[in-house]
């Protein structure tokens, strides 16, 4: 449905947003009480025409318009059972067989996935998290995600910021030191404030450490597991074409369901001149200079949310 119908498709907070009135029910006329219970029923029935649902009775609504069951008291509220959950990012279907390659290049069978949240605006991994006066200066990073599923697995593409012929770094110990992908899944959209064993941290580096013959997926010890088995990515630096980090993993293993929300969040370790890292790059986590005192930076609470769509 159009944009300009969802926005004013909001069910009433309570009596006085449906009714005009604070007054209970049972105060009202009996005209009033009619069209009140009226406009109730339209709204839980679907009154507002051509919403769509997911899964599991999960309803979307424009971001920023959590419903009252949307967020918990706790801060651990979206998942499974909530009428209500905003949703930032739909992620399209595509047919198995139209899969691409991992190999680290931006080809044409990118073409059907999704790489703008549900504004239109572009998916861009451009909030400094972290980093020296150095890293922020002149223009912002080209990094950008895009992302697709075939009803079995998850492909993502976050594209790297070469700027000037820029070769990524491994010349440090620690690879968030040096150019590397972090994701972060809170498979149930949980929200919580802290990682558990049911989520999924993942640091992907561009280049290989040495003595490795590819770079290799690691994770915090505590998440269980460590990395998926199905994980297969790729880092590609593409003369004449756009290169970054392509990966491919199951659903199952991430603890994703199509129609169901879930948490994710992109973050990319900038390293310009070797040595340890001058910035950290994120797209959903709220930059250096805007942070609550509840913050953490491995919160699930912050994730941005997504949705795997059905196919058309």
């Amino acid at each position: 449905m159009p944009m300009s119908d969802r926005t004013t498709c909001q069910p009433p907070r309570d009596d006085a947003d449906a009714c005009g009135s604070r007054s209970p029910l049972r105060t009202m006329s009996g005209v009033m009480r009619c069209a009140c219970l009226t406009a109730l029923l339209a709204t839980l029935l679907g009154g507002c025409g051509g919403g769509t649902s997911g899964a599991g009775g999960v309803t979307d609504v424009p971001p920023g318009e959590i419903g009252s069951e949307g967020v918990g008291d706790e801060g651990t509220g979206g998942a499974a059972g909530d009428e209500r959950v905003a949703v930032d990012v739909r992620v399209p279907a595509i047919d198995p067989g139209a899969a691409p390659m991992i190999n680290g290049a931006l080809g044409v069978l990118w073409a059907p996935a999704t790489s703008d949240d549900v504004n239109g605006e572009p998916l861009a991994i451009d909030r400094l998290l972290s980093g020296s006066a150095e890293a922020t200066t002149g223009a912002l990073p080209g990094y950008r995600w895009y992302a697709m599923h075939d009803l079995e697995s998850l492909y993502l593409f976050v594209t790297f910021d070469g700027a000037g012929g820029r070769f990524p770094s491994n010349d440090s110990e620690s690879v968030f030191d040096d150019d590397t992908l972090n994701l972060y899944v809170d498979g149930n959209h949980s929200r919580s404030l802290s990682l558990d064993d049911e989520d999924r941290y993942l640091a992907l580096p561009a280049r290989a450490a040495a003595g490795q013959e590819r770079p290799t997926a690691v994770a915090p010890a505590f998440l269980a597991p460590v990395v998926p088995a199905s994980l297969d990515y790729r880092f590609c630096v593409c003369p004449g074409r756009i290169g970054g980090w392509e990966l491919k993993v199951s659903l199952v293993e991430l603890g994703v369901t199509v129609g169901q929300p879930f948490g994710l969040e992109v973050q990319v370790d900038q390293d310009i001149d070797g040595g340890t890292r001058d910035a950290r790059w994120g797209w959903s986590n709220p930059s250096r200079g805007e942070r609550e005192e509840d913050y953490r930076a491995d919160s699930p609470a912050w994730n941005g949310t997504l949705m795997l769509t059905a196919p058309e």
